[in-house]
């Protein structure tokens, strides 16, 4: 769709493609600026995908950039740290599992509304759904590692878990109304 500007003058043509040729009628201009024509329910349909799609960047963006962490820290940071700070060590460990507790609720938060559910209350508090389902994955995985060979079990990780959630929360709140509005 094309920016609408004031005074932008384009060649509208109707029925089909084409023209009415009547000088009498509203429609029968092939050259008139288009603010003329423009009805409300269309810029404010517009409008309101532009504050969606803003709205579904914002998340997306915030999703992207705690997947982009979680990777660099267990792929290229964790690996190749020599040192022998223990408190890097320690925020090293459990990085992987605070970063996803920010960004998995981040995409579920797009992802909801797109699934046209007919559930006012998951409609209307898809950060707390969005949450909900994000840490029961988590904390699900992180309990399975007790059972299996793959991983290994630590609290430390269950806590840093809750406490991206908790960001996730926060950044939910500090969040501008208009980024939290998804209306598709």
């Amino acid at each position: 769709m094309i920016p609408i500007a004031i005074g932008i003058v384009l060649r509208i043509k109707f029925s089909a493609g084409r023209q009415f040729s009547s000088p009498k009628s509203p429609t029968s201009c092939s050259c008139k600026p288009l603010c003329i024509f423009l009805n409300d329910k269309i810029i404010a349909r517009y409008l309101q995908k532009m504050k969606t799609s803003k709205s579904l960047y914002y998340w997306f963006a915030i999703f992207a950039l705690c997947f982009i962490a979680y990777q660099q820290v267990q792929d290229n940071i964790r690996p190749n740290y020599t040192g022998g700070n223990l408190t890097i060590i320690y925020l090293l460990g459990v990085a992987p599992n605070f970063f996803p507790g920010i960004g998995i609720p981040a995409l579920f938060v797009v992802l909801i509304p797109q699934m046209k559910l007919s559930a006012k209350w998951l409609n209307e508090k898809k950060h707390i759904t969005a949450n909900l389902i994000s840490l029961s994955g988590l904390l699900s995985w992180e309990f399975l590692q007790t059972l299996t060979t793959r991983g290994h079990f630590d609290w430390n990780d269950v806590l840093w878990t809750l406490i991206g959630a908790v960001v996730f929360q926060i950044i939910w709140i500090l969040t501008a109304k208009r980024f939290k509005e998804m209306n598709t």
